[in-house]
């Protein structure tokens, strides 16, 4: 059982991710909206996302390392603050370009906001303990996704899509004033002679950004495609460079040693694909609904919002599960059940099935969450406590790079599929049956797992 000051330590950093759940899920929904006012077409929008995610991961391995230097406390309310100005101006935005900018920002205090608030459970919590304050923080942000779709769509039509950002400053206000009072815990700073990789970071800084200028190059703009494919290139050689160097490195930014955990390594490895699915699915669907069907931002949300319903009702459920089967069978039935699921979203999308498409959302939302908890706790068994943080600056960077290329693969293979002349609306469908697909890929590689535990 957690203690009293546990659990409030684990409901304000809830609170904090409350904060980004909202507001990536609330913008989902309101993205046609915003397109209007901007003038901009929906999907070409997507920067204003991918650019916030693609801030969020570059800055995230910094988070790691300044919590070495800095009491977390402090880092966290800092964070929240850079998190929440930036909110304010991205209300006032009035172009495509200034949205692009202040959504970056965003993302940088996204980044420390998150990573920090993971990093204090993983530093507080025991191996026992971890999974409950998981469990907690995980069932009280996901209220932020939950409400972020229908309650987004109600600011969108009877005020404004602005509303959605300006509602983070009095979150921010009552979050700094429980951090200052209550958050209160043991710090270590005997880390102080580590000094940052900077080569390691430049080279993994230059990796993710060749990747995001590849996809939006190649899918927004004219470019060659020879042009297109050599940044690929500079970008895989980054990561190679990265590699190479890594393995000379006494304390890299982010070592890949840890990869050499069996657990570990799957973790990551499927962290990143279900993310991808997890990014692709209320993306497109959101696009469906409201820009092929002319659903409201209202209805569309209360639809979308099942995903979070799933979730935490999963969060109540997931000990019995875990307390009855093994992981390696949980991991390879999910994969399956939600592969299955987004094919029944899209029968449910051609056939205008707004029953199907309900329950199938809600399940979607129930196996996810299943999937990503256990991934996420057998990704720590294997690590050693000291190696917590980078650990975590791993795991947060995997989780913000499949959720950005989840967004960036969705609109490449509709991108793809218009080219062919394929209406807009069935091309949207076949994407999410290419993203069923990936969650099927899954299947064989945990089989081959063994001696897995929660």
């Amino acid at each position: 059982m957690l203690t009293k000051n546990q659990k409030m330590i684990t409901v304000l950093i809830a609170i904090a991710l409350f904060m980004e759940t909202f507001d990536l899920s609330a913008i989902n929904n309101a993205l046609p909206y915003m397109a209007k006012t901007l003038k901009v077409e929906p999907i070409n929008l997507k920067m204003a996302l991918t650019c916030y995610l693609f801030l969020e991961s570059l800055f995230i391995p910094i988070s790691g390392w300044l919590s070495h230097k800095l009491p977390l406390k402090k880092i966290l309310i800092y964070s929240l603050m850079i998190f929440t100005i930036a909110s304010f101006f991205c209300g006032i935005a009035t172009t495509p370009h200034e949205m692009v900018v202040f959504r970056s920002l965003q993302g940088i205090g996204a980044a420390f906001c998150t990573s920090i608030g993971r990093l204090t459970l993983v530093k507080i919590f025991d191996q026992k303990k971890l999974l409950a304050a998981i469990n907690s923080v995980m069932s009280i942000s996901l209220i932020g996704t939950f409400m972020g779709p229908p309650l987004g769509g109600i600011i969108t039509y009877f005020f404004s899509w602005r509303y959605i950002f300006f509602i983070n400053i009095p979150i921010f206000l009552i979050e700094f004033l429980l951090i200052k009072k209550f958050l209160c815990f043991e710090e270590e700073q005997n880390i102080d002679n580590v000094k940052f990789d900077v080569i390691g970071y430049a080279l993994i800084s230059l990796f993710l950004t060749s990747f995001y200028i590849f996809f939006d190059l190649a899918l927004f703009y004219s470019v060659n495609i020879l042009i297109s494919c050599l940044i690929l290139i500079l970008g895989i050689s980054f990561l190679l460079t990265y590699i190479h160097w890594c393995k000379k490195k006494k304390n890299p930014v982010m070592p890949l040693s840890l990869f050499k955990k069996n657990s570990f390594r799957v973790g990551m490895v499927s962290n990143f694909t279900f993310r991808l699915i997890f990014g692709s699915v209320p993306f497109i669907s959101m696009l469906i609904l409201q820009t092929r069907l002319n659903i409201s931002p209202i209805a569309s949300g209360l639809l979308l919002a099942n995903i979070a319903a799933g979730m935490i009702l999963m969060k109540r459920v997931m000990h019995l599960i875990t307390g009855r089967f093994d992981t390696k069978s949980i991991l390879i039935f999910n994969s399956g059940a939600i592969g299955i699921l987004v094919l029944f979203i899209c029968l449910s999308f051609y056939f205008h099935n707004f029953i199907t498409l309900l329950f199938s959302l809600f399940f979607y939302g129930f196996f996810a969450s299943l999937h990503y908890s256990i991934l996420n706790i057998i990704s720590y068994t294997e690590v050693p406590k000291e190696l917590s943080s980078n650990a975590n600056t791993v795991i947060n960077t995997i989780r913000i790079l499949g959720i950005n290329f989840g967004i960036a693969f969705s609109v490449l293979i509709v991108k793809l599929l218009l080219s062919f002349d394929i209406k807009f609306t069935n091309a949207y469908i076949l994407c999410l049956a290419c993203i069923a697909v990936i969650a099927f890929l899954n299947i064989p590689s945990f089989r081959r797992l063994q001696n897995l535990q929660t």
